[in-house]
């Protein structure tokens, strides 16, 4: 059976009320389960109920005053398409910008005040689908260039709006086309059958995107708080092991060098218990800081293992360099924990450091030797580096091992003690 356009447009008006409605549920109902997105949720139950009475009006062109159906209702229409593009902003963590959201609906009543263009239903239609199409666009490239977490599903909620964008592109051009553009007469054509449809098709995909998007953002969400220290913020002791794998699987070279450094805050129980727990987990979140700020490129991973013990791996870098980069984590902890605390707890840092090659060290071996390397830093005085370094057939001296001839920081000296490979 063949379907009129004014048919489709009350099935589109239909899904955009329910649309509306469903999100305000949402927001009303479960906003303890999506606390991270009820504000895009209310902003996107308030962009349907305008689009469906923004329709509402336009299809009671015949029934209502024209200030009403065609000023009011593309008012309603622009004004909620401008919140789409504020609820996607939302949803990815941008800015509002009310004002923007606003802007379409704002130049409509604008023009609408100019009687020449407010009598020119070519002109009408034209603004119209320009602003709809244009903010269209607009939330498709947000939907591209602002998905960090790169969902899924936000990049087909992308693709799905700039079809509709296309669509209203299409729908302008052959208004513009017809003899008589005004909307009785538009609606006997199949173009406008065909954009209605589209219109409807996308209208409904999008919904089901939308809340697609939000459960998909919350399951990444809870897949990254399983894998963080909430403490510290830093990868926890599952996800340092599964960050290291991946890098190893990306390595064409089978000898890409590494290296695992250890870190352990000496005297930590005593200090905490003296000077309270408060203290205590500031100066994890200090160190945890200082890992993360040396863990700038994607080859190095920081990661707070348990207790006062941290681990960062570099990954690519051989083992001399890693050896500077540790021991300026442990000269910065000792200069920042003493500036932070007024002086009152000047917290030093042990460090074991252990690495090799990605064909001839098992990360397990290095990961032990680091450990033993740091109860050697340990054993002799505590605030030092030493280092273990694992070969495969022998022990080496290697060059980049120089850190251990230079002069001692004030804060404590860097020892470097060498081991055959762990078994």
């Amino acid at each position: 059976m063949p379907v009129d356009a004014s048919t489709l447009l009350i099935a589109i008006t239909v899904v955009h009320l329910a649309g509306g409605i469903l999100f305000f549920l949402v927001w009303r109902l479960f906003s303890n389960r999506f606390e991270a997105q009820i504000s895009s949720i209310g902003i996107w139950s308030l962009t349907h109920l305008f689009l469906g009475l923004g329709n509402v009006m336009v299809g009671l062109r015949t029934f209502i005053p024209d200030w009403a159906s065609i000023v009011m209702g593309n008012a309603l229409l622009l004004f909620g398409i401008g919140l789409a593009r504020m609820a996607i902003s939302v949803f990815f963590g941008r800015k509002p910008y009310f004002t923007l959201a606003a802007l379409p609906g704002l130049l409509w009543l604008a023009l609408c005040a100019y009687p020449p263009f407010l009598e020119n239903t070519t002109a009408r239609i034209i603004a119209v689908q320009f602003a709809l199409g244009s903010s269209l666009v607009w939330i498709s490239l947000l939907c591209f260039t602002r998905n960090r977490d790169n969902l899924y599903t936000a990049r087909l909620n992308g693709m799905t709006t700039f079809v509709l964008a296309a669509g209203s592109a299409y729908y302008a051009i052959n208004a513009y086309a017809a003899s008589d553009p005004s909307l009785p007469f538009i609606f006997q054509h199949d173009f406008a059958k065909i954009y209605l449809l589209v219109a409807l098709l996308c209208t409904v995909a999008a919904i089901i995107l939308i809340f697609a998007m939000i459960i998909e953002k919350e399951q990444l969400f809870f897949r990254t708080q399983a894998r963080m220290d909430p403490l510290t913020g830093l990868s926890n002791r599952r996800a340092f092991g599964e960050m290291i794998r991946t890098w190893i699987e990306s390595q064409d070279s089978t000898h890409a060098p590494f290296a695992i450094a250890i870190f352990d805050i000496d005297e930590f129980k005593a200090a905490n218990d003296k000077y309270g727990q408060v203290l205590g987990d500031a100066i994890l979140q200090l160190l945890a800081r200082i890992c993360e700020d040396s863990a700038r490129e994607d080859r190095i991973f920081a990661s707070h293992l348990n207790g006062d013990c941290f681990a960062v791996f570099y990954g690519g870098i051989p083992i001399g360099k890693a050896a500077l980069l540790a021991e300026e984590i442990r000269r910065q902890f000792a200069k920042s924990s003493e500036s932070a605390t007024d002086g009152r707890l000047p917290a030093t840092l042990s460090a074991g450091l252990s690495g090799g090659d990605i064909r001839q060290t098992e990360i397990q071996d290095a990961l032990r030797a680091a450990d033993l390397a740091l109860a050697n830093a340990k054993r002799r005085g505590r605030n030092r580096l030493a280092m273990s370094m694992i070969t495969a057939e022998k022990e080496t001296a290697d060059s980049d091992s120089a850190p251990s001839e230079r002069p001692a920081s004030p804060g404590g000296r860097q020892d470097i003690s060498r081991r055959s490979k762990v078994a």
